[in-house]
């Protein structure tokens, strides 16, 4: 009843392979791609929060007629869409969506202004109107009329720890480091 389409690396997902066969899901391979489609039918959205990687990715749910799509945090892989005459229309590259029939070429001249004042284009807009990228650390539901519903899903978070000690901050840093590069 799951279809999915991924750009990425689930780095986390032999652990979430293990978790998930515990509760009770079949494997019929041991890819990070059968991970995604067995966690976001046992946690739906909510497997956001226990993925680790870079990634951009949509799964259509047959049963509901809907379109999940969702963006690691750091936006490492991108994620375009636009709708145009009833179609939803995604790519990890902005140069499928424009080869599409549907799709009519034009200028965003609002998001040239941007980037010629900033040097670069922290909107969700693109240089092709009605071409929006989904930002890093977001989500988003097609539903089957059609509309989009996009929501942050993850937010960075600084807390100071004024009690820890230079010594222990370094320790702490130097862990996150290992644990990082041993899951890449």
């Amino acid at each position: 009843t799951l279809v999915v389409v991924f750009n990425g690396e689930i780095y986390n997902y032999k652990a979430l392979h293990a978790e998930l066969t515990a509760r009770g899901h079949t494997f019929a391979t041991d890819s990070d791609t059968e991970v995604l489609l067995h966690g976001y039918e046992e946690y739906g959205p909510e497997l956001l929060q226990k993925l680790r990687g870079m990634f951009a990715f949509a799964i259509w749910d047959k049963t509901e007629q809907k379109l999940f799509g969702a963006r690691d945090i750091f936006g490492i892989k991108p994620f375009y869409y636009t709708q145009r005459q009833g179609h939803f229309i995604f790519a990890s590259e902005i140069k499928s969506i424009l080869e599409h029939p549907a799709y009519e070429r034009a200028l965003n001249e609002d998001a040239l202004a941007a980037y010629l004042c900033f040097q670069f284009s922290a909107l969700p807009e693109t240089f092709f109107r009605g071409v929006f990228k989904l930002l890093p650390g977001h989500c988003l539901r097609v539903h089957a009329d059609g509309t989009i519903s996009e929501r942050r899903y993850w937010r960075p978070t600084y807390a100071i720890d004024r009690d820890r000690s230079e010594a222990d901050a370094v320790d702490a840093i130097a862990a996150a480091m290992r644990e990082s590069v041993r899951y890449h």
